[in-house]
């Protein structure tokens, strides 16, 4: 049959096959060449995410439907930007306490101390706390600049500084902004961490995880024997000591580490080695008042 023999009818169906058969093929060599792409060539275009499904579905006439499925597009920019706004709001900065002995200048600032991270929505907060002296009164400034007197409520012998708001008062009215954190066993290396600090104002870096610093220790676990007695048997276990990231040397205490997603996965601290960040694993220990060996003190350079 030649062409100009066919009908209106069919000459429209046939428009419709050729497009269906062409956007098949085109998926086809788009697919192929995606696959053949060198890795470096899809993280330059600010690593984009994107997957596209077609599926074709019989129907009851026994004609071909197409359906298809789009992902939606993630940029990892965007990733960032929302994880400083979330972690932002979760940063608190932590001063002296200047006593002027009268109530209205009651919540002065005195000297910057270190960055603090906030773990509760009733305003408990964590830094280093190798600064912290319990013969003198603290302060918080928060994102919104509003102040609230912290009492030292940190475990004996931990070197993680944690503070509670005095006041039941501000408890009540004020609703902090608590992080979550990550398991630091997750850490890959090349991922993407986030620091936010600043004495005044928010300070951000950028970088990857450069180094996962990983240690065997022998620690001791309680076991109840069967005539009720308890043994101590000795057992081994590999621990996150400390991340080394592609960050310049972050010289301010308590400085948290956050991935794409907001989660804290370290925090910054001063060691006898000078500034490290140690993983959220032994921060998490801390808080649930278990006490687990120090990183500042078994790192190996």
């Amino acid at each position: 049959m030649k062409l100009e023999e066919l009908t209106k009818q069919q000459i429209i169906l046939l428009t419709l096959l050729v497009s269906f058969v062409t956007s098949i093929a085109t998926g086809i060599v788009t697919v192929t060449l995606l696959g053949q792409t060198p890795p470096g060539t899809t993280q330059t275009v600010n690593r984009i995410l994107e997957r596209t499904i077609e599926k074709i579905v019989p129907d009851k006439q026994g004609a071909s439907v197409i359906t298809s499925e789009k992902t939606v597009v993630v940029k990892e920019e965007d990733l960032i930007t929302k994880s400083i706004e979330n972690g932002s709001k979760s940063i608190v900065r932590i001063y002296e306490k200047l006593d002027t002995g009268t109530k209205e200048e009651n919540n002065k600032l005195g000297a910057f101390v270190s960055i603090g991270v906030v773990v509760s929505k009733d305003g408990r907060i964590i830094s280093d706390g190798s600064f912290f002296n319990k013969q003198k009164n603290y302060i918080i400034s928060t994102y919104d600049n509003r102040t609230f007197s912290i009492e030292d409520k940190s475990n004996d012998g931990s070197n993680i500084f944690i503070g509670d708001i005095t006041s039941v008062k501000d408890k009540e009215n004020y609703v902090f902004n608590p992080v979550s954190f990550s398991d630091s066993k997750n850490l890959k290396l090349g991922q993407t961490v986030i620091a936010i600090g600043g004495e005044d104002r928010d300070s951000v870096t950028e970088g990857i995880v450069s180094s996962i610093l990983q240690e065997n220790i022998v620690v001791k676990e309680a076991v109840e024997k069967a005539n009720g007695k308890d043994a101590t048997p000795e057992v081994k276990k590999t621990i996150t000591s400390e991340i080394q990231t592609s960050i310049q040397p972050i010289k301010i205490m308590g400085v948290p580490l956050l991935n794409l997603f907001g989660e804290v996965v370290g925090l910054n601290v001063i060691s006898k080695d000078g500034f490290i960040i140690i993983p959220s694993d032994y921060i998490i220990e801390q808080l649930g008042l278990v006490k687990l060996p120090d990183p500042k003190d078994s790192v190996k350079k």
